[in-house]
């Protein structure tokens, strides 16, 4: 473990008990403040809905550093979200739900807290006129019977757990990229030690994930809150992350790309006087969104620790260069005349996976996702069938 980092240590740690109270009371607020008319008042209720969410997030904690990464990443996201919807974007004048032709400003009270609530549910603004229609992934065709949508979301549920679980395998026995007796075999290159490494902490991660958003549909569909159309999927095509661009472009969730894309043009055009279409505000664009990605999930870290010594936003900010470097290699292969678009030269394609698969393996530090469970007990099917131990601890 990186001795740099330190945890919490237990009976030292000042912080209050976490209150879900509150936060469900912050999310309220900001609710009620999306149906409000007067922006005073929508100001007025933001700053205390704001104030909730950061004493939660820098002066409590669950006290559980499983639990407090989580908890304080989604808190920050939601007050990024409150700040895109309530003062960036004003979503009551500008936002639409697809077939509404007026403003909301002007309906009932009850209209606007349907409005509010299914803004609020649907953070990539599915059925909304702001969806990003081409970035979000339908079936083809359309599946019209619950019944097989239901089956058809268990199964990838029981799927996706059980690879998380092969990815957790490495956590829970001495792997030989492990220790460092193994220097005779291949196990001793680094590049297949990062490989590995990459894909047990990508597993859980896109399966936990992934599953939350199946269980919310699953829930929602079941109790006929919303259809089944409401709740596309929520990763893009894995086959489209042929550069670091693509994927977080195209292939990750789009969950915050709303919000990261209001406050760029906003810090942009507003505080830097920027032209739109330039190639510095594109890139004004890029750093900004990477650089509030990375501090709302550094934010999760600084609750899990207690203190902003984390290094969650260098991987963010890394996201940003990486793609960088990618525009300048295009634009070296444009002046050489060398034509490399994977998107029609499947060599070019399979040049672009083995490049991104390095990239994170080089960028996504294990240690990073690797002291959110150290030392920790876990139920795991695999081992318990494989080893007889269904409660392994993390090694």
């Amino acid at each position: 473990m990186n001795s740099a980092i330190k945890l919490p240590i237990p009976g030292e740690d000042t912080r209050r008990p976490f209150s879900f109270s509150l936060l469900a009371l912050s999310q309220l607020i900001f609710i009620f403040a999306l149906t409000q008319k007067r922006s005073w008042v929508t100001h007025l209720l933001f700053g205390a809905m704001a104030s909730i969410m950061c004493y939660l997030a820098l002066y409590t904690t669950t006290g559980n550093i499983t639990i407090d990464n989580p908890v304080g990443s989604t808190i920050f996201t939601f007050l990024f979200m409150a700040s895109d919807y309530l003062l960036v974007s004003n979503a009551p004048k500008n936002f639409r739900l697809r077939g509404q032709k007026e403003g909301i400003e002007e309906a009932s009270f009850w209209e606007r807290l349907k409005w509010a609530l299914k803004l609020f549910s649907s953070p990539r603004g599915i059925g909304w006129t702001h969806e990003p229609v081409a970035l979000i992934r339908r079936p083809n065709p359309p599946i019209r019977s619950k019944l097989k949508w239901l089956c058809q979301q268990l199964f990838w549920i029981a799927w996706w757990v059980l690879l998380m679980d092969v990815g957790g395998v490495s956590f829970s026995i001495p792997l030989p990229f492990v220790t460092a007796s193994h220097s005779g075999s291949i196990w001793r290159y680094w590049a297949v030690k990062r490989a590995i490494g990459t894909l047990s902490y990508a597993l859980p991660a896109v399966a936990t994930i992934g599953n939350i958003y199946r269980v919310l549909a699953i829930t929602t569909v079941v109790l006929g809150l919303c259809g089944t159309d409401e709740w596309p999927e929520l990763f893009g095509w894995w086959g489209n992350a042929w550069s670091v661009r693509s994927f977080w472009g195209h292939t990750w969730h789009q969950m915050l790309r709303h919000l990261l894309l209001s406050h760029s043009k906003f810090f942009a055009h507003k505080i830097l006087k920027l032209k739109r279409g330039t190639a510095t505000t594109r890139y004004v664009y890029l750093y900004t969104a990477f650089i509030l990605s990375g501090f709302s999930h550094q934010s999760g870290e600084r609750m899990m620790l207690g203190h902003w010594g984390g290094t969650t936003i260098y991987f963010y900010l890394g996201q940003a260069l990486a793609i960088s470097f990618e525009e300048g290699v295009v634009w070296c292969a444009a002046k050489l005349k060398i034509s490399a678009n994977p998107s029609s030269s499947w060599i070019w394609r399979v040049v672009g996976y083995f490049w991104v698969w390095i990239w994170f393996s080089v960028s996504l530090d294990p240690v990073m996702s690797g002291l959110m469970i150290r030392h920790s007990e876990h139920f795991s099917l695999v081992m318990g069938m494989w080893k007889g131990d269904w409660t392994p601890r993390v090694v």
